[in-house]
């Protein structure tokens, strides 16, 4: 037989079985680092995910070209949970966590990382809420990535508040007719005269169309002894001057009608009364997943500096600081 009738027929056994002219990649650890990043509730886990320009990430060709139109497909690194002591452990909650680049992929064409929020009980095959994203930078043997919340993949630089602009929370209880137990109410905003306005200064979600799994939450924060926090959440929003998820919550009184159109709580309810300037209460707005339920704050945008006032009056406006600290992640790859 001719060798020019020979290859032909060699290529068609070969595309028949499966066979390609790629070189194998084999599996690349991946060295990761985080700081500030908090730990989630056992419903919940971190997932590690690096983009690649579609159907090239077996591609061995031109390593360093680019998909002509530009999508890209998530592949998941590693899933993992955050310890009390802020080390990285493996999503079962034993072990440390490990993270790596499997067989087959190029590590040439990692093209940027997010890291994000799922559901302990799910295998996503997809991103869910992006928590903080990055772009790989380096050279043909080591390439470094370090991720921000800032990251457009997560929610840009609109997440950076002023911390000039003075927002304010105040202590009420509307909806219960008598005035003297006003400490059992909480309410964001100010008042002026009879009027009341809102008091968080906070853009409306979503704070990135491209990651819109996010809302706003607001908490009590009860120290108890001296290292145990109880975490209560006072409900869910998206804009400022509407009320949140709960309305004026459980423990309203009588008169819930009176209760103000923004995001509070009131807590005079016989089975839920609450003295909230008793010295043991903070209080945190956070960032929060919208579609992984979680039992305390996860991104704290604005936080008290101290515990409630003891001596706060009903009406008076009270600060909140914006939070500087979030978490960031250093990722590095030997090529």
């Amino acid at each position: 037989m001719s060798l020019r009738a020979v290859v032909p027929a060699l290529l068609i056994a070969c595309l028949a079985a499966g066979c390609t002219t790629d070189p194998e990649f084999p599996e690349k650890s991946v060295q990761v680092a985080v700081t500030n990043l908090p730990p989630l509730d056992d419903q919940a886990q971190y997932h590690l995910w690096f983009s690649y320009p579609e159907d090239r990430a077996n591609n061995a060709g031109a390593p360093f070209d680019k998909a002509q139109h530009g999508d890209k497909e998530y592949l998941s690194i590693g899933a993992f949970r955050v310890a009390a002591d802020g080390s990285l452990v493996s999503a079962a909650g034993s072990g440390a966590a490990a993270f790596a680049i499997p067989d087959g992929y190029n590590p040439n064409l990692i093209e940027d990382a997010i890291l994000t929020v799922e559901n302990a009980d799910a295998t996503p095959t997809t991103p869910g809420s992006r928590v903080i994203g990055g772009v790989f930078t380096g050279t043909a043997t080591v390439a470094r990535c370090t991720l921000t919340v800032q990251s457009n993949d997560a929610f840009g630089a609109i997440i950076q508040l002023d911390s000039t602009v003075l927002r304010t929370y105040f202590l009420d209880a509307p909806t219960s007719l008598p005035i003297d137990d006003f400490m059992q109410g909480i309410w964001f905003g100010a008042v002026n005269g009879t009027a009341v306005r809102p008091g968080l200064s906070l853009s409306p979600q979503p704070l990135n169309s491209q990651n819109k799994r996010w809302t706003y939450e607001s908490w009590l924060v009860q120290r108890q002894g001296a290292t145990v926090d109880s975490y209560i959440s006072l409900g869910r929003f998206d804009n400022i001057d509407t009320p949140d998820s709960t309305g004026p919550g459980a423990g309203a009184g009588p008169t819930s009608a009176e209760a103000y159109s923004i995001p509070g709580e009131d807590f005079v309810a016989a089975s839920a009364q609450r003295t909230l300037n008793d010295g043991s209460y903070r209080v945190v707005v956070s960032l929060q997943p919208s579609d992984v339920p979680l039992r305390r704050p996860l991104l704290t945008l604005l936080q008290t500096s101290g515990p409630i006032p003891t001596t706060a009056a009903r009406y008076q406006s009270l600060p909140l600081s914006v939070n500087t600290t979030f978490p960031t992640m250093q990722i590095t790859v030997n090529r």
